[in-house]
């Protein structure tokens, strides 16, 4: 299967193809176009070491299986030329991606493609006839190809030289070779550190070789099949000639599949166990569990990737763990207290999140995401808080820049910045901040993500009963930043900690940043009347709430019809600038603050400079507020204070008015 690990439509969909190979057939892509996918798929069809290539220009599979004589099922391999296992590894060389390996009992190597096939080892396994018989009872036979045992079950070439090759077999042998296969040297750890006689040898499961040190390889193995749990890995330093076992910390039951040293960081080790993904940050001297969120389940293989570990579950899916570099970090140094990890540079992609519904606990709801359709659910994360779990899709990674940080125990006060490379600060999260600006912190490790827009527009106490699409909305008019250098600053208390970083531009875009910077600063301008229409609004909410307080208290019965009309008054211009009952379903006309947030949301839908009618429409929505708020202005100093004065005659208090948020200029006087 190929499947996305990202998509732009907010959720991963069912959107696969099948490239070539069967259901447990190993994949290996050539690192040149047109990227022809190699695949193992002895479960697909007829055939004893069904092998297949994959043209993804084409989307045709051509049969390259190395020996395709069909020997019929149930068999004995005795009988067959070469012994190929369900599982057989295929790899191309890291030092040529014309040549393609593929193992039987041999080790075999093409270089067109799979049109034809030589011979490069011996046999590298036992050899054992006595396993080479039918298997299965005697109702039925088996030997449909998962059954054939004395096979090469891991093969790796090493990057750092070519034609060092290393291969281990499902009964207990392992080899290398110096010289492309002429010469083959019995590397076969001892039996004091991987048990292993001939009648119940251990399965050399996978072979990693370092990615960072010419003759250091390591090693997974398993003999759970002979009643033995207990973990194997091991480690040479000199190709295969000694050996030592580095499984300190996983326990006694911890059977192991794979291995893998990541690709960025000497000595990080990652190993794939039947109960879940561990780590090693001092090259297998220690090891501990590293399944997080993870439920217990079987791991058969793991990839380091860029700064990204991927695994692959055994019935349980791929998983992804996103930026590994705090763990590049913690070998450096042990963490105590409060940290800040640095984070890494992320990539200014954009994501379409879709339209959701309003999520109810206990209650399945749908979403969208691109054309498809998607169940979801609320759920508690780590911090207590709804987060929406997606029950038909998987999960996205984080949609912003990932910030790692430690304390010991959740501080009282703690603030996080973003600043630019000015200094200047784009973006502040604290403890009591509102919405999107919200720092939430446990004891022991966390990750803020922040999703690189700045400061939305001033918050309305009103808004916090919209619909989620409008309040979406209005979070969405806060800009994205443009790509460049950044920091970002913890603050803990007295205990203040920077780290720098980076957002890099999307290589797929073919426009220049100044079109970028053309929408930065519209939106940055639709935001700032948000912010407007929002404080005259929340001025015009304050006084009209002491008016219909007044209303109700008042028994002069001329202040209380005076404070009903003057708040009708008031209503029809917060109307003007706010859509009258958003929440209905029968709608209306949109208020200014709507139609700017609209707008914002429009030019955001791409990475592209704003249209010139975007821009016009920004001209006439910015003149009608800047009328809105002088006509407010004039109305708070006439009727409203007229109203103040009739309170103060009778003898109680004026109301609390502030120009503040209102506007006090005549919008003729800009002209």
């Amino acid at each position: 299967m190929r499947v996305p690990s990202i998509s732009f439509y907010g959720a991963i969909t069912p959107d696969y193809t099948v490239p070539g190979g069967g259901e447990s057939g190993h994949i290996a892509v050539k690192p040149t176009e047109p990227y022809t996918v190699f695949g193992g798929s002895v479960g697909s069809g007829l055939g004893h070491g069904r092998f297949r290539a994959w043209y993804p220009n084409t989307d045709q599979t051509r049969n390259i299986t190395v020996w395709p004589e069909f020997y019929g099922f149930t068999s004995p391999t005795k009988i067959h030329k070469y012994r190929f296992q369900w599982t057989f590894p295929v790899e191309i060389s890291p030092h040529n991606p014309d040549k393609l390996y593929a193992t039987s009992n041999y080790v075999h190597v093409s270089y067109d493609e799979g049109g034809s096939w030589e011979v490069i080892s011996p046999d590298l396994t036992r050899n054992d006839p006595a396993h080479q018989e039918h298997s299965g009872g005697p109702i039925s036979s088996e030997n449909v190809g998962a059954e054939a045992y004395g096979t090469i079950f891991a093969l790796k070439e090493s990057p750092h030289e070519e034609g060092v090759i290393y291969s281990g077999s499902d009964d207990g042998l392992m080899y290398v070779t110096k010289d492309g296969g002429k010469n083959w040297d019995d590397i076969t750890p001892p039996d004091d550190l991987l048990p292993n006689p001939s009648e119940q040898p251990a399965r050399i499961s996978t072979i990693d070789v370092s990615p960072h040190k010419a003759g250091t390889v390591y090693v997974a193995a398993n003999r759970y099949q002979h009643d033995d749990p207990s973990p194997f890995l091991l480690k040479s330093d000199d190709y295969g000639q000694s050996w030592q076992l580095i499984t300190n910390g996983l326990g006694d039951g911890v059977i192991c599949r794979a291995v893998r040293e990541d690709v960025n960081k000497p000595g990080i080790l990652y190993a794939a166990t039947e109960t879940g993904v561990y780590v090693s940050l001092d090259d297998g001297e220690n090891w501990e569990s590293l399944n997080t969120n993870m439920p217990i389940f079987p791991v058969h293989d793991i990839v380091s990737k860029d700064t990204d570990l991927v695994i692959a579950g055994h019935g349980r899916s791929f998983w992804i763990l996103d930026d590994v570099t705090p763990l590049h970090q913690l070998q450096e140094e042990q963490v105590s207290g409060t940290k800040l990890f640095k984070p890494r540079d992320t990539y200014r992609y954009r994501i379409d999140h879709g339209f959701g519904v309003e999520l109810i606990p206990g209650v399945v709801s749908y979403h969208r995401a691109g054309p498809t359709t998607i169940s979801v659910r609320p759920v508690r994360d780590e911090y207590g808080d709804w987060e929406q779990e997606l029950l038909t899709a998987g999960q996205n990674p984080p949609d912003g820049v990932m910030i790692h940080f430690y304390v010991d125990e959740v501080p009282e006060e703690a603030t996080l910045t973003i600043k630019n490379s000015d200094g200047e600060s784009v973006k502040t999260f604290s403890l009591d901040g509102e919405g999107g600006s919200k720092l939430r912190i446990k004891a022991g490790a966390n990750r803020h993500v922040w999703n690189m827009r700045g400061e939305g527009p001033t918050s309305r106490e009103a808004d916090k009963n919209l619909p989620q699409r409008q309040r979406r909305m209005f979070d969405g008019t806060a800009p994205k930043v443009l790509s460049g250098d950044y920091s970002v600053e913890l603050k803990v208390g007295d205990d203040v900690q920077t780290q720098t970083f980076s957002i890099v531009p999307d290589p797929r875009l073919p426009i220049s940043e100044d079109d970028l910077k053309a929408q930065y600063e519209l939106k940055a301008a639709i935001r700032d009347k948000i912010s407007e229409a929002h404080e005259t609004l929340n001025t015009l909410e304050t006084i009209d709430a002491q008016v219909k307080d007044w209303a109700k208290r008042a028994d002069d019965t001329s202040i209380k019809k005076a404070a009903e009309a003057l708040s009708a008054k008031i209503e029809a211009h917060c109307d003007r600038l706010r859509t009258p009952k958003i929440a209905s379903t029968r709608g209306g006309e949109n208020g200014l603050r709507e139609k700017l947030g609209v707008l914002s949301a429009a030019i955001d839908e791409s990475d592209h400079a704003p249209t010139a009618q975007a821009q016009e429409v920004y001209g006439n929505l910015a003149e009608d507020l800047t009328s809105a708020r002088y006509q407010v202005q004039q109305f708070v100093d006439d009727e409203v204070a007229a109203f103040s004065a009739k309170l103060e005659a009778a003898g109680v208090p004026r109301l609390s008015t502030s120009k503040t948020g209102t506007g006090d200029s005549d919008p003729a006087s800009d002209n």
